[in-house]
């Protein structure tokens, strides 16, 4: 699509259906115009307008100061590290370290032993500066994060096939739903056959469980790191909250500030992105008006 009045002709006819994001091979984003009719109509006069904005930037010598207000916007919010962030400097270390906490107790949430670093996700080093996991992971031992796991919750790490073997070396019968074997081996195998490894297996305490609960919006904003919201944004809307609010209020409330700061730089692009990150929380919570 290199002549631009076809793109514009394009997009301003079929835009709606998303036919113009197939020509781009941006397939998905075309199926997500199909089926929202081209992001309720928003994503596509956004495109049009886009469109225009090219054409003009054609026909006269400013495309410089424009590339610079772009650049601009993009500096201040395309960073998806959420504590790493330059622009942190506002943020206590109190809020870095309750992110740092939320993210690795949501990461390891589950059944989980002290394992070595490298078998440790990723994000907890770049996202959230966590060097040694393995360190980290004990210290939140130590302080009463997680508890010694019940033998009931290690059993649910076997597979069927592990426990149905299991059984079959102690005499007894494979037969059944795997509550059904774990039931049995319980009843019937010591605990000290059951657990050969020789670490400690670990679950959530309620302390941690509370300390997730609590920081649940943390944990949403490292879900939804595509919104581009860094912690420092959210930190800046929320610190002067009188009762906590949802992520999605905090998150909607970021997206119509950029879009009055994108029109205001006319940066067509951004706006465009920002409507999409809109429309993608609409359809999260079922909701199209």
């Amino acid at each position: 699509m290199s002549n631009k009045y076809i793109k514009l002709g394009i997009t301003f006819l079929f835009g709606w259906i998303g036919i113009h994001k197939f020509i781009e091979k941006k397939n998905v984003l075309g199926i997500v115009y199909f089926f929202t009719m081209g992001l309720f109509g928003i994503g596509w006069i956004v495109d049009i307008i886009n469109c225009i904005n090219d054409l003009k930037e054609d026909t006269n010598n400013n495309s410089n100061k424009t590339i610079i207000e772009i650049n601009d916007l993009d500096t201040e919010y395309t960073s998806n590290s959420s504590v790493n962030n330059k622009k942190s400097s506002s943020i206590s270390n109190e809020v870095k370290e309750n992110y740092r906490k939320a993210i690795f107790l949501y990461a390891e949430s589950h059944v989980t032993k002290i394992k070595s670093p490298k078998d440790y996700v990723g994000y907890l080093n770049y996202e959230c500066g966590i060097t040694n996991p393995e360190i980290y992971h004990k210290q939140l031992i130590s302080e009463g994060y997680y508890q010694k796991a019940k033998t009931t919750e290690i059993l649910e790490l076997f597979k069927v096939d592990e426990l149905k073997d299991m059984l079959i070396k102690n005499n007894l019968s494979p037969k059944g739903k795997k509550s059904e074997l774990i039931k049995q081996i319980l009843e019937n195998i010591p605990n000290v056959e059951i657990i050969k490894s020789d670490q400690e297996y670990y679950s959530l305490s309620d302390k941690g469980k509370q300390f997730l609960e609590i920081h649940k919006n943390y944990v949403e904003l490292h879900r939804y790191k595509d919104y581009q919201i860094t912690l420092e944004d959210y930190y800046t809307a929320t610190k002067n909250d009188k009762y906590k609010r949802k992520f999605n209020d905090v998150a909607w409330q970021i997206f119509n500030e950029r879009t009055l700061l994108y029109q205001k730089n006319q940066a067509y692009g951004d706006l465009r992105y920002n409507f999409f990150h809109m429309a993608n929380l609409l359809m999260r919570e079922n909701r199209k008006e």
